[in-house]
């Protein structure tokens, strides 16, 4: 098994059989954002930028959000972090994480299209939507 810790950013991606599971451009760097056409889990700024994650990842992905978006942690936790400044976790399924945490206008948006593009995240997002 790959011990990610280990990798560069050049050379940290995971790749699979699947467009969803390539987390990391070419050159390294985060994807800017993936389309609503592509089902999965990923994070989701205050803004509403939408960035993938494999099963498995978000962990490792929150690590390269804090580090390419240069976001300050100090000594933080980058999940933690990312939670506390409104960012939100999304599994496959459509369960949003943290569960009490308030959504800006523009994640309804966002959480409201993957909803419609996706049966098999709709009916998780659709709560979280309805609850927040």
């Amino acid at each position: 098994m790959v011990d990610r810790k280990q990798m560069t950013n050049r050379e940290w991606r995971y790749t699979g059989s699947t467009p969803h599971e390539r987390v990391l451009r070419e050159d390294g760097r985060l994807p800017e954002r993936r389309g609503e056409d592509e089902p999965g889990g990923g994070w989701l700024s205050p803004a509403g930028a939408w960035w993938p994650c494999p099963d498995w990842m978000h962990l490792d992905l929150a690590h390269r959000l804090v580090e390419e978006l240069r976001l300050p942690v100090g000594g933080q936790d980058p999940a933690d972090h990312l939670h506390g400044t409104g960012w939100l976790r999304c599994w496959d399924n459509g369960t949003i994480w943290p569960p009490d945490c308030p959504m800006t206008q523009t994640q309804r948006d966002r959480l409201w299209d993957l909803a419609r593009a996706h049966e098999q995240m709709r009916e998780h997002l659709l709560v979280a939507i309805r609850d927040r």
